[in-house]
């Protein structure tokens, strides 16, 4: 039950997200994008991004992560020595994030590029 609540979870990000960038566009017809509309589409996803990298990295580097669900862990930490399947589990759903935040955040960079004169 916990991974498909996770991935329903990142559906809906993944819509609200898009949701968000389309209603940044609509509001922008004019082909000026404000300082809230640019920072809300772009700036934010960047850095949950990034935050998201530097946590999968530094999982990677240490050989631990923490426990990404509320009240299904027996453990805080997964060690990937000892719960390898919860680890690289883990590991991937914050890669994942890490990489869909970075691409909405490069593709709102592209449509703000191409918006722009």
């Amino acid at each position: 039950m916990h991974p498909v609540l996770i991935l329903v979870g990142f559906a809906i990000a993944a819509f609200l997200l898009v949701r968000q960038i389309r209603q940044a566009q609509q509001e922008a017809d004019d082909g000026q994008w404000s300082a809230w509309h640019l920072f809300r589409a772009l700036v934010l996803p960047f850095v949950s991004g990034l935050f998201f990298l530097v946590l999968t990295v530094r999982a990677l580097v240490l050989g631990e992560i923490a426990c990404s669900g509320k009240g299904g862990c027996q453990v805080d930490t997964f060690l990937r020595t000892e719960h390898p399947q919860a680890y690289w589990f883990n590991l991937g759903l914050f890669a994942f994030a890490s990489v869909f935040l970075l691409w909405v955040a490069l593709r709102s960079y592209q449509r703000w590029r191409a918006s722009t004169p």
